[in-house]
């Protein structure tokens, strides 16, 4: 059986070129669509607050915008042989008022290798401020398959900043407070801090380093670690 980063690495490159003939300047659909891709290399695998893998891992993206709707496919596969094999799927919703107010809803699947019956469906809406110090708020509920702790809720608050220094370079610096409640329980506070190099046109260079801490009891009992962490990556965007 393939495993889920085999599968998203043929689909990445199947969609990627047959994608690309058909929007930019000479495609059928023009500006129409855009298209983002991301590969990404991180010292630990956290996600909002939960350290689901203490090993480097490789993160790939690829999304499609078309209008106000979109779809991606993101995957995480652990460096060394054993570790967090997970593909998701996210459709989404998004708005934007006065342009400066943008209003979001979404649908993720997340699968897993280790275990094919083991499934979360996540629904969320987010909001978010455009401002010199942007303010955002992501709201998400989870339903669990196959898992005594089967149902919870997330709340998270957000600022973020970002200040181009030199053509082709900007820095970003960012803080966010991480809410569970249901059953999973617990709050986190997560700083990072990256830049961006414009490589070219359409291609990002983004190293950052993150400190995940304020881990309250509950949700270290949860996920199984200790209250503070530093972890760093580094990352590849391009878009057209």
């Amino acid at each position: 059986m393939l495993r889920l980063s085999k599968l998203f690495a043929i689909l990445f490159i199947f969609l990627f070129f047959i994608v690309s003939a058909f929007c930019g300047e000479g495609g059928f659909l023009g500006d129409k669509l855009s298209v983002d891709a991301s590969f990404s290399y991180y010292s630990k695998y956290i996600f909002r607050g939960q350290i689901l893998d203490k090993n480097p891992v490789l993160q790939q993206g690829l999304g499609f915008s078309f209008y106000d709707f979109s779809i991606s496919a993101w995957n995480n596969q652990p460096v060394q042989i054993t570790g967090t094999d997970e593909l998701d799927f996210t459709l989404g919703y998004g708005k934007t008022f006065n342009e400066k107010i943008n209003l979001g809803l979404g649908y993720t699947r997340y699968t897993y290798a280790n275990d094919s019956s083991l499934g979360d469906n996540e629904f969320t809406f987010s909001a978010a401020y455009d401002a010199i110090v942007t303010p955002s708020f992501l709201f998400a509920y989870y339903k669990v398959d196959g898992s005594d702790a089967n149902e919870f809720q997330y709340y998270e608050f957000k600022l973020a900043y970002s200040q181009p220094i030199i053509e082709n370079l900007t820095a970003n610096i960012d803080g966010i407070y991480g809410l569970y409640a249901g059953d999973i329980e617990g709050s986190y506070v997560d700083f990072g801090i990256s830049v961006d190099v414009n490589l070219l046109e359409n291609l990002t260079f983004s190293p950052n380093v993150r400190l995940l801490t304020g881990r309250t009891d509950k949700l270290e009992v949860a996920t199984g670690e200790d209250e503070t962490d530093i972890y760093t990556g580094l990352s590849f965007g391009y878009s057209f």
